[in-house]
């Protein structure tokens, strides 16, 4: 072949490779496929969590988790304390669990026990944050939801002059969050905004609708007095099994780190590991006996809840009770330690 018959194939041969000019669809085709490659897992995730979110609140969710739970424990016996919990979520339906969740009504419940001196002062209970007059509140007190766990705003005189409410929150979340802020750093709007998010929430349905006890409480906010617990605040949390204490937990929160202790009835310290960061240096109080006799007085009527109290200057206030500690997640409940202390807690239905 001679060069000039190369160079003429080669030329068509190099007219043809462009010869196809790029159509309408072949160009939506390519905008198509480079999109698909920038979507990752994680991108996936977030561009898909308010869906997910929905779909996770929706009556259709609550019902399947229950009847998978139900159906779960009709073959196996729960035998962690987690397992147990879950029986306990799916099948106790009492209506004293929601007036324990309720922050407002287990004050009623604590009175008609005939423990009022536990409580602490409340200021006001109102359904709109507008209706709390800031400037008029003690200058240390706590604002939370009644309906739900783990928000409170905290107004505090020694906060960080730099704390502030923030402002851009997931619409989609229940906000789980505790503010210590100074009463003249609190910008109003940014309040409101916050507290009616809180107040447009279900906390049962933010939850995955396991917590049933919170489903039918209504929501309201709740401002307290602060109580001065500690230089680091300290709470005792009891672990009432069939009235019983089983043992007891005992918290401080140095700044942003928590620390855990665990401990039988009699005081003595458990070795096993419940810390979220470590456990600490800390020798029980003379009145721990006479909390852990309040605690099995405020858990009359039920199988199980974690009794939470406050000691100050030698009073024991009351805290909350807790229904689910940890949303029955908790890792430390998995452990074997936790399952033998839990060992008398065989939990059956009906629960009546």
């Amino acid at each position: 072949m001679i060069p000039s018959q190369i160079m003429a194939i080669e030329n068509a041969q190099g007219a043809g490779s462009h010869a196809l000019p790029e159509t309408p669809e072949s160009s939506e085709m390519s905008r198509a496929a480079s999109m698909l490659r920038r979507i990752t897992p994680r991108r996936l995730l977030l561009a898909t969590r308010p869906l997910r979110a929905r779909i996770k609140e929706s009556d259709i969710s609550a019902g399947l988790w229950t009847l998978r739970k139900r159906i779960r424990f009709a073959i196996v016996t729960p035998r962690s304390f987690n397992q147990k919990m879950h029986f306990k979520m799916a099948w106790d339906r009492r209506p004293i669990l929601t007036t324990m969740a309720d922050k407002d009504a287990v004050r009623g419940y604590i009175t008609g026990l005939g423990k009022p001196e536990t409580l602490n002062e409340v200021f006001a209970v109102v359904d709109d944050p507008r209706l709390i007059d800031l400037d008029a509140l003690p200058s240390r007190c706590v604002i939370k939801p009644t309906h739900g766990s783990g928000a409170v705003i905290v107004i505090h005189d020694r906060a960080d002059s730099s704390h502030r409410i923030p402002e851009d929150f997931p619409s989609h979340q229940w906000l789980n969050t505790v503010l210590f802020i100074r009463r003249e750093n609190i910008d109003r709007e940014a309040f409101n905004a916050l507290c009616d998010h809180w107040l447009g929430r279900n906390y049962w349905r933010s939850q995955g609708s396991t917590q049933w006890a919170y489903l039918n409480i209504p929501p309201r906010l709740i401002v307290e007095e602060y109580l001065e617990v500690h230089k680091f605040p300290i709470d005792y949390r009891f672990m009432v099994v069939n009235q019983e204490v089983a043992w007891i937990q005992v918290n401080s929160y140095n700044g942003g780190t928590k620390y855990r202790n665990a401990y039988l009835r009699d005081g003595t310290q458990l070795p096993f590991d419940c810390a979220t960061d470590g456990s600490f240096e800390f020798v029980l109080p003379p009145e721990i006996g006479e909390m852990v006799l309040l605690s099995e007085e405020l858990a009359q009527g039920t199988d199980f809840v974690r009794v939470d109290l406050y000691l100050v200057a030698g009073k024991i206030y009351f805290s909350e009770l807790t229904n689910y500690p940890s949303g029955g997640r908790g890792r430390h409940f998995d452990t074997s330690a936790a399952s033998e202390l839990a060992k008398s807690w065989v939990p059956k239905k009906p629960y009546g």
